[in-house]
C-alpha cells in the first residue's frame, strides 16, 4: 500500500530533522548504468563524452533537498564527482554491458579538433555525446521534482552526425518512508538515459538496428511503440495519449 499524504509529510519532516542533526549532509545520489537491450555482438567501439551546459550551476550539484523549514541542502553524486563525469561513467557501463566497447573521453564540441590525449575514432567506431542543458532536483514535504533537458548525439569516425535524440521532462514523484529521495533522483536519471539509448535511431547508429519487418515471423502481432515518439516517455498499456506532452500514441 502506498503511504498516505500525511505519512509522506511526516517522513519528510523526519528526514529534514535527521539532515540537520547529522550536520545537514544530504545522502549522495547513485546513478546505476542504463538498462539496455543487448546489441549484436559486433564489439563496436564507442567513445562516450558528456557536456554539462547548465548556466550558473555548480557542475557537481544535482539539486537540493529542503528541510521542514525550507532550508535547501545540496544534493550531489556519490563520490563528490561532477555530474558530467558521473553520467559518462554510467553511460559507458551500460553500453559495455550491452555488448559494445565503450570508454569515457573528454567532450569535444562539434567541428573542433579532439584533444591530443584522445585516440582517433576508427572508421567503424562511434562517438556518443550527451549534452546536459538542464538538470535540477528539488524535494520538499514528501514530493520530489526532477527537471531535465538532455540531448544525445551519435557521430561516426569522421565526426558526421548519424543520429540525435532529446528528452525533456519534469516528473514529480512522492517519496517517503523507505524510499529515499536520493534513490528517486537516481532512478529518474537512469530511466532518462535508458529511454534515450533505446530510441531506434540511436540504436541503429550504434550498430544495433532492429531486424527489418520482413525478417519477423508472418504471424507475429504488430509491435506497439515502447515510448512516445515526441518526448520519449515510456508507454504503459492502455495509454492513448502521453501524460508528459499530450501527444496521441499510435
Amino acid at each position: 500500500m502506498a503511504p498516505s499524504p500525511l505519512a509522506r509529510r511526516l517522513s519528510a519532516a523526519l528526514l529534514g530533522l535527521l539532515l540537520c542533526l547529522s550536520g545537514c549532509a544530504a545522502p549522495p545520489v547513485r546513478v546505476e548504468p542504463p538498462e539496455l537491450s543487448a546489441f549484436a555482438p559486433v564489439s563496436t567501439a564507442v567513445q562516450v563524452a558528456v557536456a554539462d551546459l547548465r548556466p550558473e550551476v555548480d557542475p557537481a550539484q544535482l539539486g537540493v533537498i529542503r528541510t521542514t523549514m525550507g532550508i535547501p541542502r545540496t544534493v550531489r553524486l556519490a563520490g563528490e564527482r561532477e555530474v558530467a563525469a558521473g553520467l559518462a561513467e554510467s553511460l559507458a557501463a551500460g553500453l559495455n554491458a550491452a555488448n559494445l566497447r565503450a570508454e569515457v573521453v573528454p567532450y569535444q564540441p562539434p567541428g573542433s579538433e579532439p584533444p591530443a590525449s584522445v585516440a582517433p575514432v576508427g572508421s567503424g567506431a562511434r562517438r556518443l555525446q550527451l549534452v546536459i542543458d538542464e538538470l535540477w532536483s528539488d524535494g520538499y514535504f514528501g514530493e520530489l521534482s526532477v527537471k531535465f533537458a538532455l540531448r544525445l548525439h551519435v557521430l561516426d569516425g569522421a565526426g558526421q552526425l548519424l543520429a540525435r535524440a532529446e528528452r525533456r521532462a519534469k516528473p514529480v514523484t512522492p517519496y517517503g518512508g523507505s524510499e529515499d529521495y536520493s534513490d528517486v533522483v537516481g532512478a529518474h536519471l537512469r530511466a532518462a538515459l535508458s529511454a534515450l539509448l533505446e530510441r531506434p535511431q540511436i540504436r541503429a547508429a550504434l550498430g544495433g538496428a532492429p531486424p527489418p519487418p520482413e525478417d519477423r515471423a508472418p504471424d507475429a502481432p504488430p509491435e506497439e511503440p515502447a515510448a512516445c515518439a515526441q518526448c520519449g516517455e515510456p508507454r504503459q498499456p492502455g495509454w492513448r495519449h502521453c501524460p508528459q506532452c499530450g501527444s496521441a500514441l499510435r
